[in-house]
């Protein structure tokens, strides 16, 4: 567990199989998911004791309107530091974005030092990304939004490598195995150039676009189940991702356009509503999560 949540290596007081996913904030006792109920700080017998309430949304029970309602009252509570850890990211973004086009621009003398600053770049932002989510996951737990857990997934800089690369093997090299076969049966049967070959090929590829938005909305939580659960692996984090999926491919893509817009709504507010939008889109795509995995 991270160890800026007081629970490194610890089981949870009353599920002695489970590890601690945080403390309660009114009897100090080791907590795991299963008692906060996927959120909220309290054990569920101090929740007795004050009426408090756990993540109140279920896989059962779980809406649109419910989400937005959740995430924005999560945001008002928390907007101010939830917006400065949304800014600190676009800044250190903006900046590996810089040094990314510088490394490109030397790259023809040096083409393995532009590579190894775009790997380092596209890792530093994915541990980033995971880090901004950590940040969500807090406030969802009852925490207050730290700007300083943005850096708290770099220990699990090997587990993201791992699953950039499994994502590649498993779906990277198929699609581009898929286009260059097609590309290659243009090319030998209608006789085009190479390039128009390919053009062709990439047209041709359209059909599988749908079986990619699939696949790809199956994977939207396996970041998240790799940043709430240091137990879980590379692999493991999709298989959860893809079996929270089932069934709801079509609510995930609406809260993800909607979540998009959120975003875009901000960047046309002069460019300076995108700090709190990102913050607040979010909040509604991990509270769908921890929805949908709440049984």
């Amino acid at each position: 567990m991270d160890s800026m949540d007081g629970t490194s290596g610890a089981s949870c007081a009353v599920h002695a199989g489970q590890v601690a996913s945080g403390v309660c904030s009114r009897c100090g006792s080791f907590v795991c998911e299963q008692c906060t109920g996927g959120g909220g700080n309290q054990c569920a017998a101090c929740r007795e004791r004050t009426g408090a309430s756990a993540f109140p949304l279920g896989r059962s029970n779980w809406s649109f309107s419910g989400v937005m309602s959740y995430a924005w009252e999560a945001f008002q509570r928390e907007w101010l530091m939830l917006s400065v850890s949304a800014l600190v990211l676009l800044v250190i973004s903006a900046g590996l974005g810089i040094v990314g086009e510088l490394a490109n621009g030397a790259s023809g003398k040096n083409p393995v030092l532009g590579l190894v600053v775009s790997v380092v770049t596209n890792v530093v932002n994915g541990l980033l990304g995971m880090g901004m989510i950590r940040v969500v996951l807090d406030v969802y737990e009852g925490r207050s939004a730290d700007v300083g857990r943005l850096f708290s997934q770099f220990g699990k800089i090997g587990k993201y490598i791992v699953f950039g690369l499994y994502l590649g093997a498993v779906i990277g090299l198929p699609c581009a195995a898929y286009a260059g076969v097609v590309a290659g049966i243009i090319h030998l049967t209608v006789g085009f150039e190479a390039s128009s070959a390919l053009t062709i090929g990439a047209l041709a590829a359209l059909p599988a676009i749908p079986v990619l938005i699939y696949v790809t909305l199956g994977l939207v939580f396996a970041q998240m189940e790799l940043v709430r659960d240091d137990s879980v692996g590379p692999v493991d984090a999709v298989r959860n991702s893809w079996q929270l999926a089932r069934g709801v491919r079509v609510e995930i893509f609406g809260v993800s356009l909607v979540s998009g817009l959120i975003v875009l709504a901000g960047l046309i507010a002069l460019c300076v509503g995108i700090i709190p939008a990102i913050a607040l889109a979010q909040l509604v795509m991990v509270g769908m999560y921890l929805a949908l995995r709440n049984p």
